[in-house]
């Protein structure tokens, strides 16, 4: 059973660009039919949609079209520990993006308001045109706090540092694309390739993959079969969904690939080859079947821009850097990902606000052969349930219900 909850406000703010006055603040709470919030760990922007009916003329009158920002506050009871659900206007920023399935009756209209972050929108015209150099750490906080060209957020920025340094040129790139488009370059350690960068209700987030698996549970949910019980940590229900889709892998060469560097100014050319066997995997991590992973299903083709890479120009500088390095930690951060997200699992709890994008539930579901359901569950490696990370999540309300969808991931990488 769902917990009750209340919305106290929820609310368009006007601004210097929207068909609200600057400022003006106008309440949709009594129209209000269901409310969507939403964020993920592949994604750099969350996203809340409104579903509500007009019988005031808001969006014909007023005309609303876009451009407004947000306020909502949510509170729950009688369960003390949940965190009302709040969306502030100076804090998150989510903007009105468009009105969407408009359908008018006699008397009233029925629409969906779509928002999202406004550095989304920023980025669209936040173009790189710089050379950048330094630790990729460095350069993140740069996009997203002061570069002139970037996104200059006030949002908090948890960003992790990096063992490696990388030296580019921004060629016009939009600044969360660079950031992301570093993420399959930027390695931890020696061993650990592969980071994430993402936004939660919390602010952005630039993370190992290894980091976020490797951290302390949160939450534990526990699949108990008691009818009307509204604990937070209750499992209402769960999906496995194995995705380890073997014929994409090959295409993608996560098992094997090589990669051609063609050196423009010396005219060299260079193969390296690259195998999933080099990487120190679990016997629980997808494989390639028939031995596949011994040969290269993918070619990857690279011209070596020397004169924008170097930190210097000299020979000596040039001379001084593995150029090949660049592309092992790229294939090794393919593989990391790819098993990263082979197994997921889906499940809706009871509205849970505490629940946030990136973090580590323990996920305890019954053994298929208990006698007592709920009592008994199952342990191990190999069982469905065990330490996921929430990849993406969805709080639902709505007909005096609400709801938290998770998708949770498991590391196979060193299951």
């Amino acid at each position: 059973m769902e917990h009750s909850f209340r919305i106290k406000e929820c609310s368009l703010i006007g601004t210097s660009y929207s068909s609200l006055k600057s400022g003006e603040s106008y309440s949709i709470l009594r129209g209000i039919n269901g409310i969507s919030y939403s964020e993920s760990i592949t994604s750099p922007t969350i996203s809340l949609s409104v579903s509500f009916v007009d019988t005031e003329g808001l969006i014909s009158q007023k005309g609303i079209t876009g451009g407004e920002y947000f306020k909502l506050r949510i509170e729950f009871g009688p369960d003390t520990r949940l965190q009302p659900l709040i969306i502030d206007p100076g804090t998150h920023k989510l903007l009105l993006n468009g009105v969407n399935d408009v359908g008018t009756d006699s008397g009233k209209q029925t629409a969906k308001l779509d928002f999202l972050s406004t550095e989304i929108f920023i980025n669209e015209t936040a173009r790189l045109n710089k050379r950048f150099s330094g630790s990729i750490k460095e350069t993140v906080e740069a996009l997203l706090k002061t570069e002139g060209r970037g996104i200059k957020t006030t949002k908090n920025c948890n960003i992790e540092d990096t063992l490696n340094k990388y030296v580019f040129v921004g060629n016009q790139r939009r600044a969360m694309d660079t950031i992301q488009w570093l993420c399959s370059k930027s390695q931890k350690d020696q061993t650990k390739f592969g980071y994430l960068f993402f936004e939660n209700i919390d602010g952005y987030h630039f993370k190992s993959i290894d980091t976020l698996f490797t951290q302390q549970q949160s939450f534990e949910l526990s699949k108990i079969e008691i009818a009307n019980s509204q604990k937070i940590d209750k499992i209402l229900d769960e999906l496995v969904v194995m995705n380890n889709d073997i014929f994409s892998n090959l295409e993608k060469g996560v098992y094997s690939n090589f990669t051609t560097f063609i050196n423009m100014k010396e005219g060299t050319r260079r193969t390296e080859k690259f195998s999933i066997d080099q990487l120190n995997i679990s016997s629980n991590s997808p494989k390639a079947p028939l031995g596949l992973n011994q040969y290269p299903s993918r070619q990857f083709f690279r011209i070596l821009d020397v004169g924008a890479m170097q930190p210097g120009g000299s020979q000596q500088d040039m001379k001084a850097v593995k150029q090949t390095d660049l592309a092992i930690a790229q294939s090794k951060s393919l593989a990391r990902n790819k098993l990263a997200f082979a197994q997921q699992l889906k499940v809706s709890v009871p509205c849970n606000t505490n629940l946030r994008a990136g973090q580590i539930v323990n996920i305890r579901l019954p053994e298929p052969n208990s006698q007592t359901k709920g009592k008994s569950f199952g342990s191990g490696d190999k069982d469905v349930g065990g330490r996921y990370l929430i990849g993406r999540l969805r709080h639902d309300f709505g007909g005096n219900r609400s709801n938290t969808q998770l998708t949770l991931i498991r590391d196979t990488f060193t299951a």
